[in-house]
């Protein structure tokens, strides 16, 4: 999905845009109300499709959860970036052209949210706000004041403090990658299944 850019008529450059990358973890195609799925509901997400860009027939070249993070962090194909299991993270210098070092070096604010998910080491240092984890998570997850809340609810503060904190005309890049959906799921008590008798499954386009 895309945002449609806004046509202003000036003949100016236009500014860098800023950017918000979202990554949803294993979250099947038709598990979306745009989708068609009369049982799933996802208002936001179908609002975004509707005023931008949805991607009917895109496809992952190596659907694993590892070797998937770092194509899109590269934009390299597997036997390229040369990532193919769990453990092995990006060289310094094949991390320094990933999409968030070439944006930062080229004067964005850069931030991580969630699960990174590529190798063993974590690259904090190569962004200006990193609330990144490595592992599975948890689900479980506590607050700035120490109160419990679900870990997908607390990523949403996190990118409120991470929006708060820019300054004003320099652009940033914020990637969010949420745990939820996953196998073993925890929802949220904001998030409850309507209740269906049938089963929704709508046919691929």
């Amino acid at each position: 999905m895309g945002l449609r850019p806004i046509e202003n008529g000036q003949s100016k450059p236009p500014s860098p845009p800023n950017i918000i990358f979202l990554l949803a973890d294993d979250q099947r195609w038709d598990a979306l109300g745009v989708a068609g799925n009369t049982i799933i509901q996802t208002p936001n997400i179908d609002r975004l499709a509707r005023d931008g860009f949805y991607f009917k027939r895109s496809y992952v070249t190596t659907p694993i959860c590892a070797i998937s993070r770092a194509s899109i962090f590269s934009g390299q194909y597997a036997r390229r970036h040369g990532i193919v299991d769990f453990a092995t993270p990006f060289t310094d210098s094949a991390l320094a052209q990933t999409y968030p070092a070439l944006l930062r070096k080229a004067g964005y604010r850069t931030g991580f949210i969630g699960k990174y998910g590529v190798g063993n080491k974590m690259p904090v240092d190569a962004f200006d706000y990193w609330r990144g984890f490595d592992g599975q998570g948890n689900y479980a997850a506590k607050d700035a004041q120490g109160k419990p809340i679900h870990l997908t609810d607390l990523m949403g503060q996190q990118m409120d403090e991470f929006l708060q904190g820019n300054s004003s005309g320099k652009p940033f890049c914020l990637s969010v990658s949420f745990k939820a959906p996953t196998h073993r799921m925890q929802p949220s008590l904001n998030f409850r299944m309507p209740s269906a008798s049938v089963n929704s499954t709508p046919t691929r386009p």
